[in-house]
């Protein structure tokens, strides 16, 4: 019991681990999967709280992610805001962009995006490899 907390809006318990980094979301486990459509709270399959604060059954995400390709594999189902931190992938996609020059018809073209992890909306240079958010670096991004 002293290994939980008791989150008023989210409407359960969670291990007191993420306490600090948890995002509410109300009734976050009240929720049917959005994978499989079973009920969260009453599962008995393991659930993993996301980095967004919804709530998906462990397997249902793994499944998800080998269903999918590309960033699709690392968003949220619901909300689209990536699944974990990506650092390394954002620096990986920074140098793949830096090596791939866009062809002369496309430099210096420019398309407005919003960011699927802050929000933030930009306007970035087209690149077919990605657009980075100029506010949080991601490139969890979709075209306005």
């Amino acid at each position: 019991r002293e290994n939980f907390f008791h989150c008023d809006t989210c409407g359960s318990c969670y291990p007191n681990e993420i306490r600090s980094s948890h995002t509410c979301v109300e009734k976050a486990m009240h929720q049917t999967c959005s994978v499989c459509l079973q009920d969260l709270f009453q599962s008995t399959i393991q659930v993993t709280i996301l980095q967004c604060g919804h709530t998906i059954h462990q397997e249902c995400l793994r499944e998800l992610q080998m269903s999918f390709a590309g960033l699709q594999s690392i968003r949220c189902p619901i909300c689209s805001v990536s699944l974990y931190k990506y650092e390394d992938l954002w620096a990986e996609l920074d140098r793949q962009v830096a090596e791939t020059p866009m062809p002369d018809e496309y430099r210096n073209t420019h398309v407005s995006i919003i960011c699927n992890d802050c929000q933030q909306t930009s306007e970035v240079e087209f690149h077919v490899l990605g657009h980075k958010c100029l506010r949080c670096s991601s490139y969890n991004t979709r075209r306005e």
